[in-house]
């Protein structure tokens, strides 16, 4: 066997156990993550403060229907507000920079407290296009809600399977 086949084989051995154990960390954080979702919420989270907010929740704060036809991501989303949410949670957002969102599937966002509570710049919705995204599956059966920017040209900041909205 040559020596580069030998350096080969050795660090294959060496990173297979390093997936499998990182594998099986992650496992059991989508489990705690699924756990909290299984009932349709997220959590927004300031310091110590934590406050779970549902589909329910944001019926009662007042739907907003939103036509994104003139952006690149196109789609009719219904949802609320982010101000309206932040509000619902009784936190001192105010004293917060900025909001970082947390996605199911490990992806993290983030805007400034100022394009949070304009009023119309930021949304989080749960349905596109008269369907709810639970219904579509995959991830969104768990964390049915996306952060939509509608005055952002492109939709690269726009957050899927929202699980955690985090006040710095």
């Amino acid at each position: 066997m040559s020596k580069n086949t030998k350096i080969i084989i050795g660090v294959v051995a060496l990173l297979v156990p390093v997936v499998v154990i990182l594998a099986v960390l992650n496992f059991r954080e989508m489990e705690e993550r699924l756990a909290y979702h299984v009932e349709g919420s997220f959590r927004v989270i300031m310091g110590d403060q934590s406050m779970s907010v549902s589909i329910d929740d944001m019926i009662d704060m007042g739907l907003v229907v939103f036509d994104s036809s003139h952006r690149r991501a196109e789609g009719l989303f219904t949802g609320v507000y982010l101000l309206d949410i932040l509000e619902f949670t009784s936190l001192d957002y105010y004293s917060a920079s900025s909001l970082q969102f947390v996605s199911f599937d490990g992806f993290r966002s983030s805007i400034t407290i100022a394009e949070a509570t304009t009023l119309g710049n930021a949304l989080i919705v749960f349905g596109e296009d008269g369907t709810s995204l639970a219904d579509r599956g995959g991830a969104w059966e768990n964390a049915p809600f996306m952060l939509v920017l509608p005055n952002d040209m492109f939709p690269q900041r726009w957050a899927r399977y929202i699980i955690e909205i985090i006040l710095e």
